[in-house]
């Protein structure tokens, strides 16, 4: 087991297909690539940094929940369902991002490939920085909500709500 160990990872492109940290948590996450293919869950102590564009879920479409348990969870860069190239394949995914500190979004998310639905949790704060699109609900539970003026909360069919302060940047 690698209980409470660090692990960096840089590639060209990065697949996770089964779950990280299920066993127990590592320590903390950094990954670096082109590609970063998260299709199950992932599970830290500390922090979790995702430096390169994230596709999120399998094919056919599923839930995906990134836990830190007692970190924060960054996004480098966008964030999107999964697909190769731009071109839609099966259903989207739903992402649950769970952090004791705070999660940041550096880019758009869903843009390219929008999400099923969004549920964001930080004991900290939540910082967007790009515009968020979905098909379904947007869920953000913080001490402090703060974006850019530049972005925008888009869902196609769903509810959007905010819990806590919210700050335009």
């Amino acid at each position: 087991t690698i209980y409470d160990h660090n692990v960096s990872i840089y590639g060209n492109t990065v697949s996770f297909r089964g779950p990280v940290g299920a066993d127990g948590p590592l320590g903390g996450l950094y990954v670096a690539a082109n590609n970063i293919k998260i299709r199950q869950n992932v599970t830290t102590i500390g922090d979790q940094e995702y430096d390169g564009p994230v596709q999120i879920g399998a094919w056919g479409g599923n839930s995906v929940t990134l836990t830190s348990n007692e970190g924060s969870i960054y996004f480098d860069s966008t964030v999107d369902s999964h697909g190769p190239n731009g071109y839609w394949n099966g259903n989207a995914s739903d992402l649950s991002v769970i952090a004791a500190g705070e999660v940041v979004f550096q880019g758009a998310v869903g843009l390219n490939r929008p999400l099923a639905s969004l549920d964001v949790q930080a004991d900290e704060g939540i910082w967007i920085g790009g515009s968020v699109q979905t098909l379904g609900n947007q869920s953000y539970v913080a001490l402090t909500f703060s974006m850019t003026e530049v972005s925008n909360l888009i869902s196609d069919v769903g509810n959007i709500t905010a819990q806590n302060s919210c700050h335009i940047f």
